[in-house]
C-alpha cells in the first residue's frame, strides 16, 4: 500500500478538527441562549445533575486522554505500510472506533449538566447528530483509503461507539 498522508485523502487531521469546534459551538451557544432567554427546565439545581455531570466531565476526560495516547503510540511512531488491524485495536479503540468523539460528547453533557443548561445538553445532541452522520463517515472512507484492508477488517469488526 502506497504512502498517501501528504494527499487529501490522507488529511484525516483536517476532519478531526471539527468535533472539537462543533462540541465548543454546543458549550457557547448554549450557555448564551440560556442566558439570553433564560431558559432553564427541570435541572435547575437539581443535587443528582450536578453529580452527573462531575462523573461525566471526569471518565470522558479519562477516555480521551486514554484515546489520545493509545493513538499517538501507534500511529506516530509508525509508517503507513507498517500499521496492521491490531494496531487499531490498541487502548479504547479495541471497544470502539472512535473514543475521543465519544468522550467530547460525554465531556459536552457534564458540562451541560454541570452548569445546568438545558440548551448546551440540546445542542450537544445535535452536534453528535451531526458528527456521527457527516463527519465520521468522511473520516472512515479516509481512513479505508489510507489504510485499506487493516481498516476494513476493524471497521467490520469493531462499533463505532458502543
Amino acid at each position: 500500500m502506497k504512502d498517501i498522508k501528504h494527499t487529501k485523502e490522507g488529511a484525516v487531521s483536517h476532519i478531526t478538527a471539527y468535533p472539537p469546534i462543533a462540541y465548543l459551538f454546543a458549550i457557547v451557544f448554549g450557555l448564551i441562549s440560556d442566558n439570553v432567554i433564560n431558559f432553564r427546565v427541570g435541572l435547575y439545581e437539581e443535587p443528582w445533575a450536578e453529580t452527573l455531570g462531575i462523573i461525566f466531565l471526569v471518565l470522558a476526560s479519562l477516555l480521551i486522554v486514554w484515546a489520545q495516547y493509545s493513538s499517538q503510540t501507534t500511529f506516530k511512531t509508525k509508517h503507513v505500510i507498517d500499521v496492521k488491524e491490531e494496531d487499531f485495536h490498541k487502548g479504547p479503540y479495541h471497544f470502539i472506533r472512535h473514543p475521543t468523539y465519544l468522550g467530547l460528547f460525554c465531556l459536552c453533557l457534564g458540562f451541560g449538566l454541570l452548569a445546568y443548561s438545558f440548551s448546551v445538553i440540546v445542542l450537544s445532541f445535535a452536534a453528535f447528530f451531526v458528527i456521527n452522520y457527516y463527519i465520521v463517515p468522511h473520516e472512515e472512507e479516509i481512513l479505508l483509503s489510507k489504510y485499506g484492508e487493516e481498516y476494513k477488517s476493524y471497521r467490520e469488526r469493531t462499533k463505532r461507539y458502543i
